[in-house]
């Protein structure tokens, strides 16, 4: 059974018991999502996993995120009133980026590559969005510049910034 069969039946049993505002807006829920990731699937297809535009152009995403819109991520319009303020961070060349709740590492790996003389520290509690962004570091060549930390972790291990 094909993804739009499942969608379809789904679609279609929940439409079958009633029709009440609730119900219709689930399923136009449903269907917006599935809309979604055909758009998702096919820029995946035609342009791969590079950022396509914006500050961080050029950086080797993953195909899917786990926050965010993963489609905005990969056109480069991520969070786009946010930009102008990124841009001002990479021309600055600060030495060193802290990202709180780094997920899989769309920020700190993203400026890592853009300020290539920059330290990236990423700190997020989720084990798995830790070996996401490790993993999103290597790939993109800037291991040695993302340390990823749980933030617990790290302010365990070094009492001096626990002020």
């Amino acid at each position: 059974m094909t993804l739009a069969d499942k969608i379809s039946s789904q679609a279609i049993s929940m439409l079958s018991n009633k029709t009440d505002n609730e119900t219709l807006n689930n399923t136009l829920r449903l269907l917006s999502k599935w809309r979604s990731v055909l758009i998702q699937n096919t820029l995946l297809e035609k342009e791969g996993t590079r950022v396509l535009q914006g500050p961080l152009k050029g950086l080797d995403f993953i195909e899917q995120s786990s926050e965010g819109c993963h489609i905005a991520k990969l056109l480069g319009c991520y969070e786009q009133p946010l930009q102008p303020y990124i841009n001002a961070a990479i021309e600055k060349g600060y030495s060193t980026v802290l990202n709180i709740g780094g997920a899989e590492g769309y920020y700190a790996v993203g400026l890592a590559r853009a300020m290539p003389d920059a330290k990236s520290l990423a700190f997020d509690t989720d084990p798995k969005a830790q070996v996401a962004c490790k993993e999103l570091a290597a790939k993109n060549g800037v291991s040695t510049r993302v340390e990823v930390e749980c933030t617990y972790k790290f302010y365990q291990n070094n009492p001096k910034r626990q002020s």
